[in-house]
């Protein structure tokens, strides 16, 4: 076992003996200096001055440049020594004349712990707290690499796999980590140290050897080798954070220039669509019947409930999303977003307010026709019953003025000469009423634009030139057969006749009073209902007159009976019959009166019930506009008074809940009654309840805007994956979880993050965040210090700086060096895309200037 122990010491000798070599040749190269033999080339001391000169950038002063006896190599050495304990690091045990003596292991051992102080840890003695952080470091990096545990600087690293994930993290375009094996260490180890002193400059102070032909690699030559991939990587850490700077940057810029496009390209189509729908709603093609003009009612309707909400809820959104982004780029002190011609909210409200007045226009469009086509309507029909009529009355006479039997008396044939005239009399009064009637009917019509007005006419000439001109003529010819067989007759009974006469007139009133009384109630209004009282009370006078002439009938009824006669022997209807079509009449007369009391009732109530609505309608429109005002002018550059003057519209809104339901309520009575049209407001329960709904949505969208306006303030920019981070690594050097780090837990936490700071940059950090003065770091403070450290100020110059560390000062940047520093593929793009083109590469000034315009 003691023979195996002596090879295996002897192993890690000549391990460390070839790795320290390499590391001193490292930095010898920048003076133009490098050794051979470790043990030799430093045993006069001038070469170990170089060295410590080099790592230090402090002199060495007094060396003697050709020191000739061992006197001078021991003095020389001192001077190191001495040099070496200068910048607080301890030697013990190693001495002078040890070295001068060419003592291999005082050598390697003097070489470690300048090794520890200048390339891992800042003092000697501190080995295992900074062997910690280096440890950390690589766990760190190495994390989720697939068959990759760093747990020590021996076997850990013996397959290679660890120095290739370390690579890989850092620099994924030089190592393929997911096509290596790990069972082919050598290949990994070569691949690794190939790839490390080819593309980073990191001398090989490895062999394969050294890991594979010892069971524990040497501790030491592994830690100075890794510490190597430390220090390359951690100087690249400035252009990382400058990096995340401007990948935050990028972020709220993309962010913003993306919310910029929705706005548009929504903004447009809600446009187009209610330019569309305006010139849809100014067309006024109803078709020509009343199920043409209903079914086009019914279409509005449910443009109203199903089509127009969702478009109205996108005029909301709209003005919201526009609201915050003038929001946020106020409070970023950026240029308020113009919104293309036609497309800011206001515009929109235009042509919103436009669409709504032509919705309104359509809907009273559409009332109109369907009044016009039921006037139609009716008018048609009071057309075709007097025509029909007229047809029935001619038909009627057709066997009465054909007949040969004139009498047998000379008072028979006066009789049907009486007769005869009571029919010319019907025949003239029927003529003169029905053509009036048509010819007022038509002449109606005709104002009403109806287009079957010259049909109509046709109709009515066609009749009176025919049916109704033949029955003149055969009156004619018959009166004349009657006055042949006159000198035959004596006188007619006047009685009879007077009653045929004056009973076909009182038949004819009865029979047009029937049609007045019982034509339908058309009426929309108090006033129309007024109207049409008027015309039946004067109609009631008029009946009142009448009812003395059906009196004198009865009289004279009375007499022709008392007489033996029958008082219809000569007249086509009785005193009975007109009796019952008198009775009729009454019992219409009454009814009308009854459906006329009601209509008023009707619509007097629902004349209050617009009343009411007009003025709840008023009421809630001129709160929602007031409200509307106080957010519009809520302009105060204080985010906690915008904040509190948003909230108090949003709770004076909720406090005046009432008075839109007692509106929603006063329409369903409307609804209910059937009442479409008020003439006390143009306001509409869908335009209230969208204002209504509009405010609500302004007022939330813009609290959520300034609460996170206010949360931004509040917080650092820190990310939660770098508070993780943070917190991770803090906790691992604080031991007895006391929330308290001392200078060296501090300094070892910092380098796991990649912050390798001088003795002098650690004393300035702890005199700036140990706000107490006892010595100790909390994580408040450290977390502070690191926000501090990585963060920069969101501004054109701030991010050119960024892009100034990326590019490694140079005035351009390459595509690499974006790649390398940014991680967000789609903001690289961004980038590349947007970047102007150099001669060398990107020019980020000028891009940088952009994104601040």
């Amino acid at each position: 076992m003691s023979s195996d122990k002596q090879l295996l010491d002897k192993a890690w000798e000549r391990t460390q003996k070839k790795t320290f070599t390499a590391w001193c040749n490292s930095h010898l190269r920048k003076v133009g200096s490098s050794i051979e033999t470790i043990e030799t080339d430093f045993a006069d001391g001038i070469k170990l001055s170089q060295l410590l000169e080099v790592i230090s950038n402090d002199p060495v002063h007094k060396v003697n440049k050709a020191p000739k006896l061992r006197i001078h190599n021991i003095q020389n050495v001192n001077l190191c020594l001495k040099h070496i304990e200068d910048h607080q690091v301890k030697l013990i045990g190693i001495g002078a004349e040890e070295l001068v003596d060419q003592n291999l292991k005082m050598t390697l051992g003097m070489i470690w712990t300048i090794i520890l102080r200048f390339a891992i840890q800042d003092i000697s003695l501190e080995e295992l707290s900074a062997k910690e952080a280096l440890l950390l470091w690589c766990q760190r990096k190495t994390e989720g690499y697939e068959k990759v545990k760093v747990s020590n600087f021996h076997t850990s690293f013996q397959d290679g796999l660890a120095f290739c994930a370390l690579i890989n993290k850092h620099r994924p375009d030089l190592i393929d980590y997911n096509s290596l094996n790990k069972d082919d260490k050598a290949g990994n180890l070569q691949l690794a140290f190939d790839i490390a002193e080819k593309e980073l400059d990191i001398p090989k102070m490895l062999d394969v050897s050294d890991m594979l032909d010892v069971p524990k690699p040497d501790e030491r030559s592994v830690m100075t080798y890794v510490a190597q991939y430390y220090h390359h990587f951690s100087a690249s850490r400035k252009a990382e954070n400058a990096g995340k700077q401007v990948s935050k940057v990028l972020d709220s810029y993309m962010t913003l220039e993306q919310t910029k496009f929705d706005y548009i390209k929504r903004a447009t189509d809600l446009v187009e669509w209610i330019n569309a729908k305006t010139q849809q709603l100014e067309g006024r093609d109803f078709g020509e019947s009343i199920e043409s003009v209903q079914n086009l009612m019914t279409a509005h309707k449910d443009y109203k409930n199903s089509e127009k909400p969702p478009k109205g809820q996108e005029v909301l959104e709209l003005e919201a999303i526009y609201n915050s982004l003038q929001t946020k780029l106020r409070l970023m002190k950026r240029e308020p977003f113009v919104a293309p011609q036609g497309l800011s909210p206001t515009e929109i409200d235009a042509v919103w307010s436009n669409l709504e007045k032509a919705e309104q226009e359509h809907a009273e469009a559409l009332r109109n026709e369907l009044k016009r086509q039921k006037k139609i309507a009716y008018l048609l029909q009071k057309y075709n019953r007097i025509l029909k009529k007229l047809e029935g009355w001619v038909a009627s006479k057709s066997n009465y003025l054909s007949s040969s039997d004139f009498g047998d008396s000379i008072t028979a044939v006066q009789a049907k000469l009486k007769n005869l005239e009571a029919f010319e009399g019907e025949y003239s009064s029927l003529e003169g009423q029905s053509n009036t009637d048509l010819v007022s009917i038509l002449d109606q019509l005709t104002e009403l634009a109806y287009n079957g007005v010259a049909q109509l006419t046709e109709r009515k000439d066609t009749f009176f030139n025919g049916q109704w001109s033949q029955v003149k003529q055969s009156a004619d010819q018959y009166k004349a057969s009657l006055l042949e067989e006159l000198a035959k007759l004596q006188k007619i009974e006047d009685m009879l006749v007077d009653f045929a006469k004056r009973a076909a007139q009182l038949n004819i009133w009865i029979e047009s009073a029937d049609d007045q009384v019982n034509d339908p109630i058309n009426a929309d209004s108090v006033e129309v209902v007024n109207e049409i009282q008027a015309k039946f009370d004067a109609f009631v006078q008029e009946q009142a007159g009448q009812f003395a002439e059906l009196e004198s009938l009865a009289q004279l009824t009375q007499e022709l009976r008392n007489l033996g006669r029958s008082e219809n022997d000569y007249s086509v209807i009785s005193y009975d019959d007109l009796s019952k079509k008198w009775n009729d009449l009454l019992a219409a007369i009454e009814e009308r009166k009854a459906s006329l009391c009601t209509e008023l009732d009707t619509q007097t109530n629902n004349d209050a019930l617009c009343q009411s609505f007009a003025e709840k309608a008023n009421k809630v429109n001129e709160y929602t506009t007031t409200q509307n005002a106080v957010l519009s002018e809520n302009n105060s550059s204080d985010p906690q008074e915008q904040l509190k003057n948003i909230q108090n519209v949003i709770t004076s809104q909720q406090e005046n809940k009432p008075i839109l339901d007692e509106l929603v309520s006063v329409q369903a009575q409307l609804d209910d009654a059937q009442v479409t049209d008020n003439r006390h407001t143009q306001l509409t329960l869908e335009s209230i309840k969208m204002k209504w709904e509009k405010l609500a949505t302004l007022s939330r969208k813009a609290e959520q805007v300034v609460q996170g306006e206010i949360l931004a303030k509040q917080h650092t920019g820190v990310t939660a994956e770098e508070l993780a981070e943070f917190k991770a690594c803090y906790s691992h050097f604080d031991k007895d979880s006391d929330n308290k780090l001392n200078r060296l837990e501090l300094s070892s936490c910092l380098k796991s993050l990649g912050e390798d700071l001088t003795d002098d940059q650690l004393s300035a950090v702890l005199a700036k965040i140990d706000k107490d003065g006892n010595g100790f770091v909390s994580f408040e403070e450290f977390v502070d210090y690191m926000i501090s450290s990585r963060k920069g100020a969101d501004n054109a110059e701030s991010t050119k700086e960024a892009f100034k560390i990326m590019a490694e000062d140079k005035p351009f940047i390459t595509e690499a060096q974006i790649r390398q520093s940014i991680t967000d593929a789609k903001q690289v793009e961004y980038l590349l895309a947007n970047m102007p083109k150099t001669d060398n590469g990107y020019d980020y000034n000028a891009f940088a200037d952009t994104l601040y315009h």
